[in-house]
């Protein structure tokens, strides 16, 4: 499932960021069923032109409030995503790194972009007979 979602601790480049949870760790504690403890995702990040990256990540989450706690049936995906940018929340150096991994993906297409124009080659004006 992929969803679209201002991730207010990223945004060191002005990308639009787009979430997919990939898997979900859970276990039964004594008093709570279907704990999720850890989460596997991918963030996407794409720039103004198109051109987009991404970051794979698992975070383990911390125990359940018990008198908050939300039943895995009726949770939804962005509360999933909330409860991975609250545990990155105080991580800068983290979050400055996935930031800063899907920013250099993108940056590639613009190196690959620039390397293989053609017309820009030296001997694209020239005419080879072989």
């Amino acid at each position: 499932m992929s969803v679209i979602a201002n991730t207010s601790n990223l945004n060191t480049y002005g990308l639009t960021y787009e979430w997919k949870l990939n898997s979900l760790k859970i276990q039964n504690t004594a008093n709570l069923s279907n704990v999720i403890t850890s989460v596997s995702w991918t963030l996407t990040g794409t720039d103004a032109n198109g051109y987009s990256g991404m970051f794979n990540g698992v975070t383990p989450l911390g125990p359940p409030d018990s008198n908050n706690f939300i039943q895995l049936t009726t949770m939804n995906a962005n509360t999933v995503i909330s409860m991975i940018e609250s545990e990155i929340a105080n991580n800068s150096s983290y979050i400055q790194h996935i930031d800063d991994q899907i920013y250099s993906q993108i940056q590639l297409n613009y190196v690959l972009e620039t390397s293989l124009q053609g017309n820009s080659l030296p001997w694209a004006a020239n005419t080879y007979t072989v």
